[in-house]
C-alpha cells in the first residue's frame, strides 16, 4: 500500500511556506500575549514548543 504524503514529506512551495510562516507567527504571538500579558495560557508548553520549532 502506498504511503500518503504528509506535510513533512512534501515540501511547500514558496507562497505556501510564506503563508505558513505568517500563520505560525500570528498564532505564536497570540499565545505569547495570552501567556505573558493575560496570564491565561490556552495551550500546553509542549504544543507551544512544537509551533515554535516548526517556525524555526
Amino acid at each position: 500500500m502506498a504511503k500518503q504524503a504528509t506535510r513533512k514529506d512534501s515540501p511547500l512551495s514558496k507562497p505556501q511556506a510564506r503563508t505558513r510562516i505568517e500563520r505560525l507567527r500570528e498564532v505564536i504571538d497570540r499565545h505569547n500575549y495570552r501567556y505573558y500579558v493575560l496570564d491565561e495560557p490556552k495551550i500546553s508548553d509542549q504544543e507551544y514548543d512544537r509551533l515554535f520549532r516548526e517556525l524555526q
